[in-house]
Order: structure tokens, then sequence, then C-alpha cells
């Protein structure tokens, strides 16, 4: 299973969809509340593949885990 990468020490692959984490803001303060999204990486910033909006910066990442059937 992967583990989660500290996103201050390490980067995903350029255009890497990876798994996300971070803290939730609201009105521009930053909460106790965890997100978890798949985003794909692009210098730096991680964006939506849905809707191309980016995300804040997140606390770590890791690759999408492998679903077996």
């Amino acid at each position: 299973m992967s583990e989660w990468i500290d996103a201050a020490r390490a980067l995903p692959e350029q255009s890497q969809e990876v798994l996300i984490t971070g803290f939730e803001r609201c009105r521009g303060e930053v909460t106790k509340r965890r997100f978890k999204v798949v985003a794909t990486h692009m210098d730096g910033v991680f964006y939506n593949g849905e809707t191309g909006d980016d995300y804040y910066p997140p606390t770590h990442w890791m690759a999408i885990p492998e679903i077996k059937s």
C-alpha cells in the first residue's frame, strides 16, 4: 500500500494524477478539517482533472492505490 509523502519534501512527477490531502479553508482561514481528493500535479500546483480548478497546497500526497478485484 502507498504511504503519504510530505509535499514540502517531494512532489509527484509532472502530469501525475495522485491522491492529495490538506486542510480545508473557510473564508480564507485554515480549518482543522482535512480534505482528500484526486488531483493532477503540474508545475508545483495540483488541479482538479474535471474542472481545472487548482487546490490549496496539500500537506501530503500519495500514488492512487491500486484496486484489486
